[in-house]
């Protein structure tokens, strides 16, 4: 499987998320978790979901990794 990684930053906010090229039954059995630790190692983020699929025409729904900037 091929996966990517997707960030975006709009507005001082980061977002992320993962697609997989693959169809929406194969993204089903697919989960992530993604963590983003600063430099100094003492604050960790962490965001859970499920993958999205390049495999569609549709608008994706669904949860992703946000953060503030400064």
């Amino acid at each position: 499987m091929t996966f990517f990684l997707v960030g975006r930053k709009q507005c001082d906010v980061l977002r992320f998320w993962i697609y997989i090229a693959g169809s929406y039954l194969e993204a089903k059995h697919y989960s992530y978790t993604l963590t983003v630790t600063n430099n100094a190692g003492n604050k960790k983020y962490m965001h859970e979901g499920q993958v999205f699929t390049l495999d569609s025409d549709e608008v994706a729904k669904g949860s992703v990794f946000m953060m503030a900037t400064e």
